[in-house]
């Protein structure tokens, strides 16, 4: 009795949360060509440059703010799925880096990429196979993406 218990305590547990986060994830890339957008450059970061995007659906109780900065040697492209009153929901960092500089020949990129999946009581983190991160990988990366936020949206006012 009591391992049946304790079984259920964990489905219940276990990642809901990152189930609702993900499916949101794959909700949004099914149905992207039917959000509005809206661009923004993102200037004085990065020599390359880069651009925000915003994504409203009308029928959405959320929006995807996209955040992307090109450099010479890589770049960084972090989305967030944030409520209408830009709440974190679901975050995706991903970052590539370049053996050698762009402009180059047969250049070679390495991908890194992680989700942070916000609810009312923690953040979880996961690693770009969806397996949960440790507390101590989960707050770097936190701190780095809401940073990254702060400074992408810093001064753009966006339409809810």
């Amino acid at each position: 009795m009591t391992q049946t218990i304790l079984f259920l305590l964990l489905l219940a547990v276990e990642p809901v949360s990152s189930i609702k986060c993900f499916d949101l994830l794959d909700e949004f890339e099914k149905q992207k060509r039917s959000f509005s957008t809206e661009s923004f450059d993102f200037t004085g970061h990065s020599t390359e440059g880069g651009t925000v995007t915003v994504y409203r659906h009308q029928k959405k109780s959320w929006l995807v703010i996209d955040i992307l900065l090109y450099g010479e040697m890589g770049k960084v492209n972090t989305t967030y799925w944030v409520d209408k009153n830009l709440n974190f929901i679901l975050a995706r960092r991903s970052e590539f880096s370049y053996d050698k500089g762009i402009a180059e020949k047969e250049i070679k990129v390495s991908e890194s990429t992680t989700y942070l999946c916000y609810t009312r009581n923690e953040t979880l983190g996961y690693d770009s196979n969806r397996k949960e991160l440790n507390a101590s990988q989960t707050n770097e990366v936190k701190k780095t993406v809401e940073r990254f936020f702060k400074d992408g949206t810093n001064g753009l006012k966006i339409v809810k």
